[in-house]
């Protein structure tokens, strides 16, 4: 799934649908964790993407029914972070928060996140922070809007990263854009999107 599709998905949480309390009558292996594909394992899944600090007090999101957009609320949040899978779910559901791809970003983020799914410059004022500590799954280093890998578009996939994203694309023109040194890099450099990529170690 293309960068494009996930953030647009993402920006659907101003209109979010809270979902409802799980059953409390389910007294099941409490020690075990949640169950995978329940609401308290996507709220833990989703939120492993960030530090615990930032963690437990995100708004969590879901995908809909029909896996068009993070319009379902999990949890409500108090810090202003906002946490979602970028992956839409295989049949049968998530079994791991690596196979979601999960993102945490700040407000600022969003407010990147609209300009780009607009395909318009983004308005953030200051820097937009998110983490995405499982990983993702590929995108293309140079072209905003790819879709899948093709010879000319240098596609990555990169393993637990923050990344940043600038009120001035410009400020980072100092910064490389080669991903395969293990350090940052600026993900498409030269265009109203280009932001920074920060591998860090995993959460684990």
């Amino acid at each position: 799934m293309s960068r494009l599709m996930s953030l647009a998905a993402a920006l659907a949480f101003l209109a979010c649908s809270p979902v409802p309390s799980p059953d409390s009558t389910d007294s099941g292996a409490a020690a075990a964790g949640p169950a995978p594909g329940s609401v308290e394992w996507k709220i833990e899944a989703y939120s492993s993407a960030a530090p615990p600090a930032i963690a437990a007090g995100a708004t969590v999101l879901d995908w809909n029914d029909s896996l068009t957009a993070h319009s379902v609320e999990l949890r409500a949040g108090t810090n202003g972070w906002t946490c979602l899978p970028f992956m839409p779910p295989p049949a049968g559901g998530y079994t791991s928060a690596v196979q979601a791809a999960p993102m945490c970003a700040d407000s600022l983020s969003m407010v990147w996140a609209a300009g780009y799914v607009g395909r318009v410059t983004p308005a953030n004022t200051s820097i937009g922070l998110a983490y995405m500590l499982h990983g993702d799954l590929g995108a293309s280093n140079t072209d905003p809007f790819a879709t899948e890998s093709s010879a000319e578009n240098d596609w990555v996939v990169t393993g637990p990263h923050v990344m940043v994203f600038p009120a001035n694309p410009a400020s980072l023109d100092a910064i490389p854009a080669d991903h395969r040194t293990g350090g940052p890099y600026v993900m498409w450099k030269g265009t109203p999107y280009a932001h920074v990529m920060m591998p860090v170690s995993s959460p684990e």
